[in-house]
């Protein structure tokens, strides 16, 4: 069963590595999704946690490969 946090916190964070990628990391948008996934952050057990965390470095991974490719 998902969990409803969990499922909010990894879209906020996609969106968030969306910013980044697109070199808005550092902008009021990427900020204010930071300011509403911390709570979420909070109020996943550990086992969800480690989920995120997995889900951050894949899209670190996707990033990275999109940044590679638009190079060419």
């Amino acid at each position: 069963m998902s969990n409803k946090n969990l499922v909010e916190y990894n879209h906020l964070l996609f969106l968030l590595h969306e910013e980044m990628a697109f070199g808005r990391g550092e902008e009021e948008y990427a900020d204010n999704l930071r300011d509403q996934s911390e709570p979420l952050w909070y109020l996943l057990s550990k086992e969800e946690r480690e989920k995120a965390d997995k889900f951050s470095e894949e899209l670190y991974v996707i990033e990275d490969l999109c940044k590679d490719h638009y190079k060419k």
